[in-house]
């Protein structure tokens, strides 16, 4: 391990599980914790509970030291894009260290098939039976790995270790960058189930948003104290009717032309998109009409999001033009003053400070979006008066 420890997340909110984290990557001898954490949108392709400074907050609250945000166009993508965006923030950081993540594997086992994945005719094998298949590209590496490594594909159950994988791919060949897994606890991946003081992110979502109480057993005290704080502000839970009326509004103003060109949307997904915006009421019955064997819930969120927050296809061949630091204590401190002698690009506190670019536009537009579902909206031009969270350990 690294002096140097990164962990991709989203913490939406930070419980339990996000604490052990964080606990085992120190205890195997990370002396600092960099945190790349998704903005106001997450990967699963929907609006986050909180917003990303108070959930930047619980982080430091819980361990960490320093949050960068992971580029929204990376975070509205699938895995591979995802996993790529949180790398290419570390490798802009030009900080060096370890790569933490949940895994019910071993980094050695994961490194191994990875490897075993990328192998040109593998690949060829993977993408040819996607497409004569019509079926996800995650559907066609678990079908080939259990047809040439079958003691390995069982790996490819756990979404955790999928995820993980993809990491492995994005930083392979990088010398910067080395790996750890923690081990798992026995939790199902955003699962209705939990068992102790753990529980799924999707678990833990739902108890807030309809039994506070009930979710307490899973969240630190300090993730409830921050809770607490900001749903008596009205800066939280998002309004999810709000975000339905916001993203029906956007996406009925939209031509197919203008669909075509949205990060995700493939295949004629605009077609179903188009027909079926004029028949439904509500994003989930959006979802659930459009989805198909090809089509998946978790692609059609991500397509949807994309559309309403303007995120195109195209902007994933750019890397992002600046980090933007989300939040630091005393020790995130000296690691932004390291970052600052060797960051490839722009470190940024503030969005004003940010490099004008199509990806600052993005930044702006999303966070009036979500301001517009808060249940007291700020108002305002968001995401320029917003600052990073700091938090002070050291004794002056």
């Amino acid at each position: 391990m690294k002096d140097i420890a990164f962990i991709i997340a989203e913490y939406d909110p930070f419980h339990n599980g996000h604490a052990r984290q964080i606990e085992q990557t120190r205890a195997a001898g990370a002396q600092y914790v960099v945190c790349i954490l998704s903005g106001n949108f997450v990967q699963r392709g929907d609006i986050a509970m909180c917003d990303k400074m108070i959930r930047a907050e619980m982080a430091l609250a819980g361990g960490a030291d320093l949050i960068l945000e992971n580029p929204l166009k990376y975070v509205l993508s699938g895995a591979t894009y995802f996993a790529r965006g949180g790398v290419e923030t570390i490798l802009h950081s030009g900080l060096e260290g370890t790569l933490s993540f949940g895994a019910s594997a071993s980094a050695e086992q994961l490194i191994s098939l990875s490897a075993m994945l990328r192998e040109p005719e593998t690949e060829e094998k993977i993408y040819s039976h996607a497409r004569t298949r019509h079926i996800p590209l995650a559907y066609a590496v678990q079908h080939v790995a259990e047809k040439i490594a079958p003691e390995a594909a069982g790996l490819l159950k756990d979404p955790n270790n999928v995820l993980a994988l993809e990491y492995i791919a994005a930083a392979a060949g990088e010398p910067s960058i080395d790996f750890f897994a923690v081990p798992r606890t026995t939790v199902l991946h955003d699962a209705i189930s939990h068992e102790g003081r753990f529980a799924s992110g999707k678990t833990i979502r739902q108890l807030l948003r309809s039994d506070s109480d009930a979710a307490a057993v899973f969240l630190p005290a300090s993730t409830r104290g921050i809770l607490t704080a900001a749903t008596e502000k009205g800066s939280c839970p998002s309004v999810r009717d709000a975000y339905s009326a916001v993203s029906f509004g956007r996406l009925l103003s939209l031509t197919r032309e203008e669909l075509v060109a949205v990060n995700g949307i493939t295949e004629g997904l605009e077609n179903r998109l188009l027909d079926e915006i004029k028949k439904q009421t509500s994003l989930q019955d959006l979802y659930d009409a459009v989805k198909t064997k090809r089509f998946t819930h978790a692609r059609i969120r991500q397509a949807v999001v994309s559309a309403v927050l303007g995120v195109k296809k195209a902007d994933l061949a750019r890397e992002n033009p600046y980090l933007r630091v989300l939040g630091f204590n005393d020790r995130g401190q000296e690691l932004l003053h390291e970052m600052r002698a060797q960051s490839r690009c722009p470190i940024v506190m503030n969005l004003s400070q940010a490099p004008l670019s199509h990806e600052r536009t993005l930044d702006a537009f999303a966070g009036k979006i979500f301001d517009l579902c808060r249940p007291v909206p700020f108002g305002g031009a968001v995401e320029y008066r917003a600052k990073p969270v700091i938090v002070h350990t050291k004794a002056r």
